[in-house]
């Protein structure tokens, strides 16, 4: 039994290998030139969806792109537009029909789909094609012409209101005036003479329009002044003197700032001086208002007293800040409620010579002066910090000693450096612009009062 399973076994091998070999192991057929390559290296043949459900024939061999799908008499001419990702890279071309429906699209690896279903909200269902078999040239497309331009994205209830208060502005009915003007009392004191019933409004119940003096160069421009709550002041809220210095008249008061330079966050690294606001004023409702200018969807206005405010038109989207018409002066609220000016405010007004020049570049020189000289008088204050720090007190202890001992040197800085004489200046100036609003809010309010 053993001898004649080898003799078999031998014998088998022997006619694999010296004759004709099974079927089953001859070489592939070569794949066909058209199955090597994409759907999309094809300029004109026979297409078909996975699912058989859709066939069309797509003639690319003419300047444009034609399609018609199996069963329609119709030859539909296609513009071609390319498809970028967010970053700018190219992700393929989309093929539009006349009617702005994408109809086809290719990707750069050469994938080819139909677009079916898209509308104008719409984008489709992208179904991929193969490539079934080759197709006669299509003929004269049937269904021509450019697609439709890209409609204009519809405009905000917010920028419909701005624009509709764009058109009772200063500077839209009165070309001579400037945006920046509206800082500027006396060309506020023209602009009211030539005003019209129809441009005034008031501040409604939701208007919280924030006071902006004059428009400042950087940031957004608007020139609004900032607040800072008692909370986040690194020296804590103004000092009961403070809260009596000639300043305070004027809602503020002005001392040195920091910025502490160690990891122990008390060792001064640089100085300046900052003025911050004893309360935050908005405008209150049924203040008289003139709109000066519309910067988008910003509204800039201007009160009798020739205060500027800025807001946006409407609140949360919804509610109107500003409203046709003004209410009787009897329920006007008291003017002058904002006439603070920051040092930057007085610098560039001094520069347009709206406030005294003389005194906003000597106000201005403190300013620049002021870091050099501060260190200097901080010299000695930084032992005592340190000595503070390194003694055997706890830490808030030494921080409360700390605090005490930068108020000190604030003293002797605001007398040395120039910051006592800073705020004289400030006051002047408040001074003189405040008697001035005073003046012509008395004006305004008689002329608008004959508008109503």
């Amino acid at each position: 039994m053993r001898a004649t399973f080898v003799l078999a076994l031998v014998v088998a091998t022997s006619t694999v290998s010296c004759g004709r070999a099974p079927s089953s192991t001859t070489e592939p057929a070569a794949p066909s030139k058209a199955a090597q390559n994409p759907p999309g290296m094809s300029r004109l043949g026979h297409f078909s969806t996975a699912d058989g459900m859709i066939h069309l024939v797509i003639d690319r061999t003419g300047d444009k792109v034609k399609i018609r799908v199996d069963g329609s008499s119709d030859i539909i001419e296609l513009t071609q537009d390319e498809v970028r990702s967010r970053r700018g890279d190219l992700l393929g071309y989309a093929f539009i029909a006349p009617d702005g429906a994408r109809m086809l699209f290719i990707d750069t690896g050469g994938g080819v789909s139909f677009v079916k279903g898209a509308t104008e909200h719409r984008s489709g269902d992208e179904l991929p094609l193969v490539r079934d078999a080759d197709a006669e040239p299509l003929g004269v497309a049937t269904v021509r012409g450019a697609p439709p331009g890209p409609k204009p994205p519809e405009r905000s209830q917010s920028e419909i209101v701005a624009e509709e208060l764009a058109q009772i502005s200063v500077v839209k009915r009165f070309p001579q005036f400037k945006p920046e003007d509206a800082g500027d009392l006396a060309k506020v004191t023209e602009a009211y003479k030539l005003v019209t019933a129809d441009m005034l409004m008031h501040c409604t119940d939701v208007c919280a329009a924030w006071y902006a003096p004059h428009p400042l160069p950087g940031g957004n421009g608007k020139g609004g002044l900032g607040f800072q709550r008692d909370k986040d002041l690194r020296q804590g809220p103004a000092t009961e003197a403070e809260k009596k210095a000639p300043l305070a008249k004027f809602n503020a008061w002005l001392r040195p700032d920091y910025e502490f330079g160690d990891w122990t966050h008390q060792i001064v690294k640089s100085s300046w001086l900052s003025i911050f606001q004893l309360e935050f004023r908005r405008l209150q409702p049924k203040s008289p208002v003139v709109v000066w200018d519309v910067e988008g969807t910003e509204i800039i206005v201007v009160t009798p007293d020739g205060s500027r405010y800025w807001d946006s038109p409407l609140e949360n989207g919804e509610k109107r800040n500003f409203a046709k018409g003004i209410p009787p002066r009897a329920e006007w609220p008291a003017p002058m409620r904002n006439n603070l000016l920051f040092l930057e405010h007085v610098k560039v007004m001094g520069e347009r010579g709206i406030v005294d020049k003389k005194l906003a570049d000597e106000l201005e020189g403190i300013r620049k002066k002021w870091n050099e000289c501060a260190q200097k008088v901080f010299v000695p204050a930084q032992k005592e910090i340190e000595g503070n720090l390194t003694g055997t007190a706890p830490h808030y202890a030494a921080s409360n000693r700390n605090d005490l001992v930068r108020r000190k040197y604030n003293d002797k800085a605001m007398k040395e450096c120039g910051g006592n004489r800073a705020a004289a200046i400030l006051v002047e100036i408040l001074a003189k612009r405040d008697k001035d609003q005073r003046a012509l809010f008395e004006q305004n309010a008689a002329r608008l009062s004959t508008l109503r």
